[in-house]
């Protein structure tokens, strides 16, 4: 038997997974309001401090916009948002398929070279970044697969994702 993570989320983890589903499964159009803190904090039976840790995320990967004293309204996700939502559709998608050129096409800009300097760790570092894209790449190839699997063979992938996804962000 092979042992893998456990799976601990905190409450704005949670609302952060649900609110993220229903923005890209498209329950919320582009353009629309989500629900105010005071109705999802209702709704959702937390508190609004948890709610409003979980919008700031969405608004952090590029899926919503908030305004003080405003309505919190969705991107266009596929215009605002920069690798860490790979990872969300993955997780989201129920067939990647469709997707797969959105995928490749934010993959593609994501690993435009940046101007050239002269320095041998400047080239180390846009390789190690090369490296990484081809392996989300990969990542992203493997999960298609792994979609018609067992849910639990689903869950390995993800962390995996998870994590080429910060090393990424962290140029790693």
């Amino acid at each position: 038997m092979a042992l893998s993570a456990v799976n601990r989320q905190s409450l704005p983890d949670r609302v952060f997974e649900q609110l993220t589903t229903e923005i890209v499964a498209g329950e919320y159009p582009i353009g629309s309001a989500i629900p105010s803190e005071r109705e999802l904090s209702e709704l959702l039976g937390v508190n609004r401090h948890v709610v409003r840790e979980a919008v700031k995320r969405l608004e952090q990967v590029g899926l919503v916009r908030g305004m003080q004293g405003g309505r919190t309204t969705v991107l266009d996700y596929r215009l605002t948002a920069g690798l860490d939502v790979l990872a969300l559709l993955a997780e989201h998608a129920r067939e990647l398929e469709p997707l797969m050129p959105l995928l490749v096409a934010a993959l593609s800009l994501s690993a435009r070279p940046v101007p050239a300097q002269d320095t041998a760790q400047e080239a180390l570092a846009q390789q190690a970044l090369a490296q990484k894209v081809q392996q989300l790449t990969d990542a992203m190839a493997r999960t298609q697969a792994l979609l018609e699997k067992s849910q639990q063979e689903l869950q390995q992938m993800r962390a995996q994702l998870s994590d080429l996804r910060f090393e990424i962000r962290d140029g790693r």
